[in-house]
């Protein structure tokens, strides 16, 4: 049943009723009582309340007025006027809670029941809180680990846009999937990098009442999934031309054969002088004679720390191997393994690095040449 902001409603479990002043979702609605408190109530357990005393009148139709009009049937809201009564998009508010937020997109999981957390549907939406605009996409994983497109669109800064309310049995389908998102803005000082993060939920949160807590940016109980932040600060780029002043070549020699190069950068070099070094978990696992692991077994945190651990290593093994230049293919993602990465080439003041050519890498390799 479709229900408008000012309906006047009875609830079904409980004495006494209210008028609904806000519609967060197509199944969960606040109702203000006749004591002035709002509660979240799902739509299941309210009906209208009855205008009139009569029995002939018992379903809101005035039939007096309808006998005068020639018998016709009262008209009523179309589907699409219903619809326009739900905002599927709601702008964040602040709120005092003992759990500070950072910034960045997530995905809210919100139950109906704000009382009874481990029972009843559960309301999904995608929050964006970044001061950019988000045009996303979302998949959730099959068990024949293919990728099913559930929904896309857009979300305003700042605020949350509702994608679906399910069923407890159905929580095991969203709590792997894959996430896209494109930041927009009228003004920009440097473009934003695009991102793409898969996300692993553990199931076992949402039969937890602690894991249903209070944020700073939402009234109600839920369970966030961090998906990733804005990496806004560019990378301080070196032109291709500045490299043609500085003499590489002073500080010390270089290999003159690939066949000298004895260590575990060697699958790595394209010629005598330099190294490419694939990033993805997948190529960093499959090289490693470290670690011996899958990356489902991995979550985010420990892939990022492999990938930079690998990173470092690569590149102070390019150093004692006296190399020219090492390209790094992190890939696009959402920027945290790039950010981090030019962290800590930071630290090397004999090393220069720019966006390696995206004609042969795309947008997702760094370029380090080394003094």
């Amino acid at each position: 049943m479709k229900f408008k902001i000012g309906d006047k409603v009875k609830f079904l479990n409980d004495v006494g009723g209210g008028i609904i002043t806000k519609i967060t979702s197509p199944t969960m609605v606040f109702v203000a009582i006749e004591e002035g408190f709002e509660y979240p109530v799902s739509t299941s357990e309210i009906i209208p309340a009855v205008q009139y005393e009569s029995g002939a009148k018992a379903f809101n139709v005035d039939y007096k007025s309808s006998e005068t009009n020639n018998n016709k049937i009262p008209e009523t809201s179309s589907e699409s006027d219903s619809e326009d009564d739900f905002e599927r998009e709601i702008p964040l508010r602040k709120y005092t809670s003992l759990n500070p937020n950072k910034n960045g997109l997530y995905l809210a999981f919100i139950p109906h029941d704000q009382v009874w957390l481990l029972k009843d549907l559960i309301d999904v939406y995608v929050v964006n809180k970044t001061s950019y605009d988000v045009i996303y996409n979302l998949f959730l994983r099959n068990d024949d680990k293919s990728y099913v497109g559930v929904d896309f669109g857009s979300v305003s800064s700042n605020s949350r846009s509702f994608l679906d309310t399910i069923k407890r049995e159905d929580i095991n389908d969203w709590c792997n999937g894959y996430f896209q998102a494109v930041f927009h803005a009228e003004l920009l000082k440097n473009p934003i990098t695009p991102f793409d993060t898969k996300f692993n939920i553990k199931p076992s949160r949402f039969v937890s009442k602690e894991s249903y807590i209070t944020s700073s940016f939402m009234e109600e109980r839920s369970i966030l999934y961090f998906l990733g932040d804005v990496v806004e600060a560019p990378i301080e780029t070196v032109k291709e031309e500045d490299l043609k002043s500085i003499d590489f070549s002073a500080k010390r020699p270089r290999l003159k054969a690939l066949v000298e190069v004895d260590s575990f950068l060697q699958p790595y070099m394209t010629d005598a002088e330099t190294a490419e070094v694939d990033l993805h978990i997948e190529a960093v696992l499959e090289n490693s004679d470290l670690i011996k692991e899958t990356p489902e077994n991995l979550d985010p945190i420990q892939i990022l720390q492999i990938q930079l651990s690998h990173f470092e290593r690569c590149l102070n093994e390019a150093f004692k191997l006296k190399l020219k230049k090492i390209v790094f293919i992190h890939g696009v993602g959402i920027g945290k393994l790039k950010a981090e990465m030019v962290k800590a080439m930071n630290k090397y003041p004999d090393t220069h690095y720019f966006d390696a050519s995206s004609a042969k890498y795309g947008a997702g390799a760094i370029e380090v040449w080394i003094k």
